[in-house]
C-alpha cells in the first residue's frame, strides 16, 4: 500500500523529508531543548548538545526543503503567495540557525546563562515556527492534501 501511495506523490523520497518526523524539530515542552542543553556544565558540552539536538536537524531539514521550493515564482495569484510565504520561512530559518551556530561558547556560560537561555528559546521557536509555516505553505503551494 505504501508504494502505491507514494507512486501518486510529486516528488521523490528526498523531497518528502519534509515532512518526516524524525525532521519535525519540537519541544516536549516549552523549555526542554534549552534545559537539555543548560543540563551538561562545560560550555563546549552545551554547544555540543545544541548542534546534536537542533542544528543538525535544522540542516537536515533546510537540505530537504530546498529540494521542494522551486526557483521560480508562480505566476498564479494563490500560488504566488503560498510561495512566498515558504520561501520567506526557509530563509527564517537559515537566519536563525546561523545565529545559533555562531555564538560563542562563553555564550554558553554560567556567567550568561539567563540571558543566553532566553535567546536559544526565541531562536529555537523562531525555526520550528517556521519550519511549520514552510511545510504548510509549500503543500498550499504544489496543491499537496
Amino acid at each position: 500500500i505504501l508504494a502505491w501511495s507514494m507512486s501518486f506523490w510529486p516528488f521523490g523520497i528526498d523531497e518528502q523529508k519534509v515532512y518526516d518526523n524524525d525532521l519535525k524539530i519540537t519541544f516536549t515542552d516549552k523549555d526542554a531543548e534549552v534545559n537539555s542543553i543548560y543540563e551538561k556544565t562545560k560550555e563546549s558540552e552545551r554547544k555540543q548538545v545544541l548542534k546534536d539536538r537542533v542544528t543538525s536537524k535544522v540542516e537536515d531539514f533546510v537540505k530537504a526543503a530546498k529540494k521542494l521550493k522551486p526557483n521560480t515564482e508562480p505566476k498564479e495569484e494563490d500560488k504566488k503567495t503560498s510561495f512566498n510565504a515558504a520561501k520567506t520561512a526557509l530563509e527564517e530559518i537559515e537566519k536563525n540557525q546561523k545565529l545559533l551556530q555562531e555564538h560563542p561558547d562563553e555564550f554558553f556560560s554560567a556567567a550568561n546563562t539567563t540571558t543566553s537561555k532566553e535567546t536559544l528559546k526565541t531562536e529555537i521557536k523562531a525555526i520550528i515556527d517556521n519550519c511549520d509555516t514552510f511545510r504548510t505553505q509549500i503543500k498550499t503551494f504544489l496543491g499537496l492534501k
